[in-house]
């Protein structure tokens, strides 16, 4: 599975399978009402994900292990922590405005 996702929730990568060292996705609608876009690789822990949102909404984003940097273009966007732990982030989108979050992660 690459992604899940709840009104308010988008896993990326839950389940992404071993063998998938590299790849990408590009345009998979989530029931938080944002299109997500991944592009990753797991060699190098460099994720890219883009989220469009459809609508106005308040997101927690489960990534599949830690980050040890994320860069959010457009700069202005505030990803928060969660209490859920290290591996959530609270976004605040509104609807058209996409956002691209430049990870490194430490798998």
């Amino acid at each position: 599975m690459l992604v899940f996702s709840r009104e308010h929730e988008i896993s990326i990568l839950p389940a992404l399978p071993a063998k998938w060292r590299r790849g990408h996705v590009h345009g998979v609608a989530t029931r938080a009402g944002v299109i997500v876009s991944i592009d990753w690789d797991v060699e190098q822990n460099h994720f890219t994900i883009t989220l469009e949102p459809r609508i106005d909404n308040a997101v927690t984003i489960q990534l599949p292990s830690p980050a040890t940097s994320i860069t959010l273009h457009p700069a202005t966007v505030q990803l928060l922590p969660s209490s859920l732990g290290k591996r959530f982030k609270c976004l605040v989108m509104r609807m058209g405005e996409a956002v691209t979050l430049e990870i490194v992660m430490g798998l």
